[in-house]
């Protein structure tokens, strides 16, 4: 085979190896990107608080997590099947789940403007509480937090069981 023969084969060839290479490189990128999710998934489950099953109480009788149910006032879901009932759920950070249950049962018999959250009276002095309207008219879930509403301050906040 004359040197020009053979660098025609080997040209011939090269667009199947250029072609496997590209591919494998697809293919460890790919793997790549699903092992980094895998381990983003597991040190956020490992990273995550536990279970909500219960809040947990610290030595000021705050609590953090989420409360046994409430059974306060009626309410009926502001869309279709407009389901109905009594009980909420209740989550708090840093706020007493008795506490949050006396001002939610008079939250809930409150009148809402608007669907939208909206801002209702009725929680503690000095807190913003906000609330949407169910089909009844009534604040059927919200929340209510010391400073500007936020998942990270001290708060507490309701939504139907």
């Amino acid at each position: 085979m004359s040197n020009s023969e053979s660098a025609r084969s080997a040209l011939s060839r090269a667009p199947a190896t250029v072609s496997m290479t590209h591919r494998l490189k697809r293919c460890t990128a790919a793997l790549s990107v699903t092992a980094a999710a895998m381990l983003t998934g597991a040190a956020f489950a490992l990273a995550s608080p536990p279970s909500p099953a219960a809040a947990t109480v610290d030595g000021s009788g705050t609590n953090d997590g989420q409360c046994p149910t409430l059974s306060a006032g009626a309410w009926q879901l502001p869309y279709s099947p407009y389901t109905k009932g009594t009980v909420y759920d209740v989550s708090v950070n840093g706020y007493s789940c008795a506490k949050a249950d006396g001002y939610i049962k008079k939250l809930v018999a409150n009148k809402v403007s608007n669907g939208q959250p909206t801002t209702v009276k009725g929680g503690p002095k000095g807190w913003t509480c906000t609330a949407s309207k169910s089909k009844t008219g009534l604040a059927y879930t919200g929340q209510c937090s010391k400073k500007a509403l936020s998942i990270n301050g001290t708060f507490f906040s309701w939504t139907v069981g």
